[in-house]
């Protein structure tokens, strides 16, 4: 039974063709234009978007981008996906679970709360199934206790809230272009930062 497919044909086939043709397999001029219209898509300046070639590969960046390490700890859904406390794990970090929302499967301020230390260094949310989780909830709890918000973005390529694009509310956010997404690239996927000088430190690791 096929659980999903991508909707793709010629047109993607001659993009292809063009990108072969110019002789740049690499980061060029097309994957700059790329960047500036999904920029343009979510309403910020490109300034602040970066391409990868995967959303897991920004949820790891996101932890040295944020300075995240041992010592700190970062709360999580209990639904989200294992690349998201993979990352956690990796840079040494404590990963906290919390509960969601039974109904929406969305994480919300008060599952975050009841896991706030004087230790938390980030919440890494997810959007589940590209719906808005508490955000201004979260958003709340972040000034109040002093934490980054890391939004895992990478099923809400065309999700908003209060016309605001889901991604850009928190301090470092992931969206993914992979074969079972909303935007289909093969694979890849966009980062967004809350300010340049974070996106020019994360294009450094990357």
């Amino acid at each position: 039974i096929n659980v999903f497919q991508p909707c793709m044909g010629q047109e993607e086939l001659d993009a292809i063709g063009r990108v072969f043709a110019s002789n740049w397999l690499g980061k060029g001029a097309l994957t700059k234009e790329f960047e500036e219209r999904f920029a343009s898509h979510l309403g910020t300046d490109a300034l602040l978007c970066r391409s990868t070639n995967c959303c897991s590969e920004g949820l790891f960046n996101s932890m040295q981008v944020l300075n995240i390490g041992p010592g700190d700890e970062v709360i999580m859904p209990t639904i989200s996906f294992v690349g998201a406390g993979n990352a956690v794990k990796a840079c040494g970090a404590k990963l906290v679970l919390c509960d969601v929302d039974k109904r929406s499967l969305n994480v919300r301020a008060e599952d975050i709360e009841k896991k706030i230390t004087k230790r938390t260094k980030a919440v890494l949310l997810l959007h589940f199934g590209g719906i808005a989780c508490d955000i201004e909830g979260i958003q709340k709890l972040a000034k109040e206790h002093n934490f980054y918000i890391i939004e895992d973005s990478a099923c809400s390529v065309a999700s908003r809230y209060k016309g605001k694009a889901l991604g850009t509310f928190g301090d470092m956010s992931m969206w993914s272009f992979d074969a079972m997404k909303i935007l289909v690239c093969g694979d890849g996927g966009m980062l967004w930062f809350k300010n340049e000088e974070l996106a020019n430190k994360a294009e450094k690791i990357m």
